[in-house]
């Protein structure tokens, strides 16, 4: 049909909504570790006042230090995916399917606050 209806490409993702999408989906996942990961940080530290002076103890103190390592290595990868997150939504580009998102995201400090909270309201 040569008159026919004009297709919308408003649903259709642009290779900055592509980029968005992926980066905020990471960074979404990211956030959810850091959520685990500080609890388990936390576990681990209380863990450690239970035993006596010993080698428990030091296993103990090995792992809550093995855990702490595992948090601050994924508050640095989510710390850099923000950036790239927020780097994306400054670029100039064509957007279509993410025209209505916010730039607004939360901190990893924010994360772990949560997680922080999360545990002590439900322990």
């Amino acid at each position: 049909m040569l008159f026919g209806k004009k297709k919308s490409n408003l649903n259709t993702d642009t290779a900055l909504d592509t980029k968005i999408k992926e980066l905020d989906n990471e960074r979404l996942e990211t956030a959810f570790t850091i959520r685990e990961r500080a609890k388990k940080v936390i576990i681990c530290n209380g863990a450690i006042d239970l035993y006596p002076e010993g080698a428990d103890k030091e296993a103990a103190k090995r792992e809550a230090e093995r855990a702490k390592n595992l948090l601050l290595c994924s508050i640095g990868h989510y710390d850099d995916l923000r950036r790239q997150y927020l780097e994306a939504f400054a670029e100039n580009g064509e957007r279509n399917t993410t025209v209505h998102w916010t730039r607004e995201c939360k901190t990893s400090h924010e994360w772990v606050e949560m997680a922080y909270e999360e545990f002590w309201k439900n322990n």
